[in-house]
């Protein structure tokens, strides 16, 4: 199959959260099976072409997009994976649109003012990129609200063009949360008929075009990456945020596939930017970085002391704003805190605040630091992720790995990959999503880590779990197959 996938990240190009890792683990995993996979992504100013050297190709075509009243030019660049030749990426470059200190918004978190057109343009020009590379996908695979739209552009739009005419479309929800909300003149702008923007049409979503909504509509399957996260979102409107309806005409499309984990990049047997390397075997050797990252933040505690990290955005639907209410109480425990995260200004003000009064206690780094995650993981007791709702998640299968247990909400993608029940527990799980259920289950934790002998057996439970790529990649694989037979 050719598989041609839109993405606005992908590890190891650019990243911001969670989906850049599921696109850049798709890039590497796709195409052992036989399939060869392009990826379009922005061409963004932070991405290091030293290190991912590109050529411009279709330097004799004239790649531009209509947009409003302005016709936008842009350049393609090819860059293909040492490793894996059969997957390409190719990197449309706009400086009007790219060029900015930012991926999805100014360095103060204040959307671009041209975000909706940005995404649009973006959209547009991988769709016209795919004609002039003559590339005939199989499938198109897109995810999120920033190539949402690209479903529905191909089946209006450009209905008429060969190179989509046996094309099955395939989008992928990695957070409803975020579904490209936009005034209706973005539509109109990139060629869509006002005589389709009427109520309750598949472009209208209160007045004003929601990308994902569209997307929905047009896609022939919805993919989410937990099969619980699924469910949820067909069972649960408060997680549909105005889409319940629509999820529910369109149910019968969706499908949940667990993400799965980049164990070359996340394993403490071979982690380079941990204090000491270990196994199930050699689990001892996990104290050192306990040491090592109690020293690194300025922090002292004995061996009935459990520390805790947290790796995540700053956002209320991480948790910060529950474990704000829960913080008089958590610092009657023998507990002390390592967080790493920055987000929402006000959550962050507030975290500073309690960081700086808590110095003791509280450790909060709010900088982009890739190596303190890592120690994080291989050096705190339990790893915290009490996300209100969670589609997966991934540090949590980090977690896992790095014996490092983790205490989480039984929601979504938490629920699919973390076990506590007495014939196997791997981690903590809190059912009612308040402060009196977290203290318990943090409570419950603790006396589980004073208790060497069972705080080990968590621990190697966890580590044993195999969420490898290779499973996820060959029920991605089903799926387009499965499309294909149609």
């Amino acid at each position: 199959m050719k598989i041609v996938m839109a993405s606005a990240e992908a590890v190891p190009f650019v990243k911001v959260g969670g989906l850049a890792d599921v696109v850049g683990a798709l890039l590497r995993h796709l195409p052992p099976y036989d399939h060869e996979i392009c990826l379009f992504l922005p061409f963004y100013s932070c991405i290091d072409n030293t290190k991912f050297p590109s050529e411009q190709v279709l330097q004799d075509q004239d790649l531009r997009v209509h947009l409003g009243n302005d016709d936008i030019s842009f350049t393609l660049y090819k860059y293909s994976l040492p490793e894996t030749p059969s997957a390409v990426v190719y990197f449309v470059n706009s400086p009007r649109y790219f060029n900015r200190d930012g991926i999805y918004s100014h360095p103060n978190n204040v959307p671009f003012e041209d975000e909706g057109e940005m995404w649009m343009f973006f959209q547009l020009a991988v769709i016209r990129s795919v004609e002039c590379l003559e590339l005939y996908p199989d499938i198109v695979h897109v995810h999120d609200f920033h190539t949402a739209l690209i479903p529905a552009l191909i089946r209006t739009n450009f209905k008429m063009s060969p190179y989509f005419s046996y094309s099955k479309c395939v989008l992928t929800l990695h957070n409803l949360l975020f579904q490209g909300v936009y005034d209706a003149s973005v539509l109109f702008k990139g060629g869509i008929s006002e005589n389709a923007f009427y109520a309750l049409s598949p472009f209208e979503f209160y007045g004003k075009t929601n990308f994902v909504k569209t997307g929905m509509e047009f896609s022939d399957v919805i993919n989410t990456v937990s099969p619980k996260y699924a469910k949820e979102l067909l069972a649960k409107p408060e997680y549909s945020y105005g889409l319940f309806d629509v999820l529910q005409a369109v149910s019968y499309k969706f499908k949940g596939i667990l993400n799965g984990a980049d164990y070359s990049y996340w394993n403490p047997e071979t982690d380079p930017l941990i204090y000491k390397n270990y196994t199930e075997e050699t689990l001892e050797n996990k104290a050192a970085n306990r040491e090592g990252l109690l020293k690194r933040v300025g922090m002292e505690a004995d061996d009935k002391t459990m520390i805790c990290g947290m790796v995540a955005r700053m956002t209320e639907q991480k948790g910060f704003k529950l474990l704000l209410e829960c913080w008089e109480e958590l610092k009657k425990r023998p507990v002390k805190c390592i967080i790493l995260a920055s987000g929402d200004k006000e959550l962050q003000e507030l975290w500073e605040s309690l960081a700086r009064q808590d110095y003791d206690r509280l450790y909060l780094n709010t900088s982009f630091n890739e190596e303190l995650a890592h120690k994080i993981q291989a050096g705190v007791d339990l790893f915290l992720m009490p996300s209100s709702f969670e589609p997966c998640g991934l540090s949590q299968i980090y977690s896992l790995k790095y014996g490092t247990p983790p205490l989480a909400h039984r929601t979504g993608g938490l629920a699919d990959t973390i076990i506590d029940s007495s014939g196997l527990q791997t981690g903590f799980l809190f059912e009612s999503y308040h402060c009196a259920a977290f203290l318990r289950t943090l409570d419950r934790a603790y006396q589980a880590f004073l208790n060497k002998d069972e705080w080990i057996r968590i621990q190697k439970s966890g580590m044993s779990m195999d969420f490898s790529w290779k499973k996820a990649a060959q029920n991605y694989i089903k799926m387009y197959q499965g499309l294909m037979r149609f």
